[in-house]
């Protein structure tokens, strides 16, 4: 009795092509993942001018063996004290009333001092949480992805 070995075969070519694109695949995902990682980030951010939310890059992906590396940052001055917190301390601004508005002016020889009742000033963490939350779906969205991959295999 001859023994039918070609469902086999073609199994065995199925997974030699996937081993072929498994990399692309697996860095295809990764961004996937980074740029939903990006939406929450920006999501959360604050919006006063709008700057700081539009300011959220990613870098491009890194490899290094067989670790992938890709930076979620924001370029502005002020945006790890938006994620973070900070401490507020008095100060002394130069300038001048005028009306019912305090204009700044440097070369001023009067002034204000200014600052708030709260020393400490929580952050907002919009990339701390979004991080960790994308870092917790990634096992199940890795599942769907890689039995879609493995369903041309069978």
């Amino acid at each position: 009795m001859p023994l039918d070995v070609q469902g086999f075969k073609d199994f065995i070519q199925n997974f030699e092509k996937l081993s072929q694109t498994i990399d692309i695949e697996i860095e295809k995902f990764f961004y996937e993942i980074a740029l939903k990682a990006l939406a929450r980030t920006k999501k959360r951010t604050p919006v006063l001018t709008g700057d700081l939310r539009k300011q959220w890059v990613l870098s491009n992906i890194q490899r290094n063996g067989n670790s992938l590396t890709v930076i979620l940052s924001n370029p502005l001055d002020y945006a790890s004290y938006v994620e973070f917190g900070h401490r507020v301390d008095k100060h002394y601004v130069p300038g001048e009333w005028k009306g019912k508005r305090f204009v700044y002016n440097p070369n001023s020889n009067k002034g204000v001092v200014m600052g708030t009742k709260t020393a400490w000033i929580e952050g907002k963490f919009m990339a701390t949480i979004s991080l960790k939350e994308i870092e917790d779906i990634i096992p199940n969205e890795w599942n769907k992805r890689f039995k879609q991959l493995l369903g041309g295999m069978v």
